[in-house]
C-alpha cells in the first residue's frame, strides 16, 4: 500500500498576508464601527486593527462592557496595539479620519505587526475601516 503524502500548509507570517487586500463584506467609517462596541448583546463585536475589521464576537468576555481590552470595542485599536496602551486616550476621534499612525517608532511598527498577525489567525475579517466621507462647508451665498 502505497502511502499518500501532501504538502502541509504554508507557516503563517505577515509576510504571507501583507499588502494583501480583504475581501471586504462591509466598510466602516470610526462612527459607524462603534456601533458593534458589544453593549448590545444581539449584535456583534467589532474591532479595527490597521484598516481590516475583524468580528471578535467569539471573545466577547475580552472586548465588551466589563472586559479587560473594553475600550478597543468598536474602535479602530491600531495605536492602542502599538503602544501596548489601552487607555481610551490613545483613540481617535469616531467623527475624523482613520489614524494613519504616521509618527510610529520603528518598535512601535514591530508591536503592531505583531497584533496584526495574532488577530489575522484568530478572527474572521468582516471589513475595512475607511475614512468618513467629506464634509461640504457651507459657502455663505
Amino acid at each position: 500500500m502505497a502511502m499518500i503524502t501532501t504538502k502541509g500548509p504554508e507557516r503563517f507570517s505577515m509576510d504571507n498576508i501583507r499588502n494583501q487586500p480583504v475581501p471586504a463584506k462591509r466598510n466602516f467609517t470610526p462612527r459607524e464601527l462603534a456601533e458593534f462596541d458589544g453593549k448590545d448583546e444581539s449584535t456583534p463585536v467589532y474591532m479595527g486593527v490597521h484598516g481590516i475589521v475583524y468580528d471578535v464576537s467569539t471573545s466577547r468576555h475580552f472586548y465588551g462592557p466589563g472586559g479587560p481590552y473594553q475600550n478597543f470595542a468598536g474602535r479602530d485599536a491600531s495605536r492602542g496595539l502599538a503602544y501596548t496602551n489601552f487607555d481610551t486616550s490613545v483613540l481617535s476621534d469616531l467623527d475624523g479620519p482613520v489614524d494613519k499612525l504616521e509618527d510610529l517608532e520603528k518598535s512601535e511598527w514591530a508591536s503592531l505587526d505583531e497584533w496584526k498577525e495574532f488577530y489575522a489567525g484568530k478572527y474572521p475579517p468582516v471589513g475595512n475601516l475607511v475614512d468618513p466621507p467629506a464634509q461640504e462647508s457651507k459657502k455663505d451665498q
